[in-house]
Formats: structure tokens, sequence, C-alpha cells
């Protein structure tokens, strides 16, 4: 089935027939890496609750393992979209929220939604395709890439991509389900690459050259797994 999803701040238009697992939304990837959250997260149904007038599951996904986030989610009851989502450190400390304001479900695409549908479907096509192998990716990419030796417990790698918005900077993704890590890298001229130390952002993040490469490591990770990955790509 084809689904168009309009968003407009917080506001969200869906089709009536949505089947589970198919929209990813607020930043929150439910469907297709259920068993990678299953295997990281204890999940809790604390009970449930009402957001914009409407019935959600109110639940709690704890991080198996520390280092991590945990995240707490209003899911409604007959859509399965998520309506509410919190995001804590480690220390209890509220990292992020959204908030879904508007939430309406058409028997069918009002008009407004047809004229889009074909700019929507031109603008996926462009974007940059993802590959699910290293190998892959560096013999389409045409390029070299470091990699990671030690990844956080339960994170798993998930596909590369070059980015479009961007230039020459190749973006490696992981995940542990609910939490990712991303890794930037590009290639940086011979002329160009004194006085490239490492530097430690806000986030935590981590930004150093390595071989010719600038490096960009930011994450849901505590600063030390950050760190300790960091100190393994080569």
């Amino acid at each position: 089935d084809n689904i168009l999803v309009v968003k407009n701040g917080n506001k969200i238009g869906i089709s009536k027939n949505l089947p589970k697992g198919k929209l990813s939304f607020l930043g929150v990837n439910i469907p297709k890496k259920t068993d990678i959250v299953l295997k990281n997260y204890n999940l809790s149904l604390i009970g449930e609750d009402e957001i914009i007038g409407r019935k959600t599951f109110h639940m709690v996904f704890s991080p198996k393992y520390s280092g991590t986030i945990k995240r707490e989610m209003w899911i409604d009851e007959s859509s399965y979209v998520p309506l509410k989502v919190k995001d804590f450190d480690l220390d209890g400390n509220l990292k992020k929220e959204r908030e879904v304001l508007v939430f309406t479900i058409y028997n069918k695409f009002p008009d407004i939604f047809n004229k889009m549908k074909d700019v929507v479907e031109k603008n996926g096509q462009i974007r940059a395709k993802w590959y699910t192998t290293y190998a892959d990716a560096e013999k389409n990419l045409d390029v070299k890439f470091l990699k990671p030796i030690y990844i956080p417990k339960g994170f798993v790698f998930l596909g590369i991509h070059k980015s479009n918005r961007f230039k020459d900077i190749i973006h490696i993704l992981y995940t542990d389900g609910i939490g990712y890590i991303s890794l930037y890298e590009k290639k940086v001229p011979f002329w160009a690459r004194h006085g490239m130390g490492a530097k430690m952002g806000k986030g935590p993040n981590f930004n150093w050259s390595k071989d010719g490469m600038r490096l960009l490591l930011i994450g849901d990770v505590n600063s030390e797994e950050l760190y300790k990955m960091a100190h393994s790509i080569k």
C-alpha cells in the first residue's frame, strides 16, 4: 500500500488503513527493528493514557546495557503511531521530547495530498542510496573509509550512504533499535591536514583527523563508550 505522510511542524495526516510498522515519525523507528529493540531493551506497559483526545499505550523502554538512552512513549492504540516520545540520559535527565499536536486519519486522501504525491515520490527517488555492507559501500561509492573495531554493546551496523546535502561526506549508522550512533567521514586534501587535532564536543561527540580523513562521531551513548569506539577506528 502507498502511504503518504504530510508533516507541517508537529501536524501529521495519514491514510486510514495504515499497516502496522509502516511509519517512522517523531524520529522513532518502531517497526522493522523490533528484534533489536527486544534484545536490548526491557519493555514495560505503564497503562493507558489520553493524548490529544486519543487513547494511547503508555510504554517505557529501559536499556539492558549501560551507556545508552531510556525512552518513554505514548503509542496510539488504533494506528500504532507514536504520539509522544521522551528520551532520557543515564542520570534520568530529559534529553529530548517530541509530541504530535494534531492527528487526523482520513478515509481517503484529500485532493491537496494527491497533488503532492508525485513531488513526494520524486524527492524520495533522489535520496542517497543506503548500502547494508561495508564492501558494497566501498565498491559503489569508490571510497576507502575507516571502520570501528569496537562498537558499544547492543549496537549493530545499520548502513552507509554518501550525503547528498554535504559534498563528499560518508555517513555510517549504527543502532540498538532505539538509540543511534553516527560516524561521518570526509577525505581532506593533503594541504589542509595540518593542525587537525582531536576535539571533544557537546552531545557527546568527538571530531578528529586520522589517515587523511576528518571524522565526527556522535550518538546516544555516554562519553566513555563513544571514546572507546572512536579510539578503535582504523
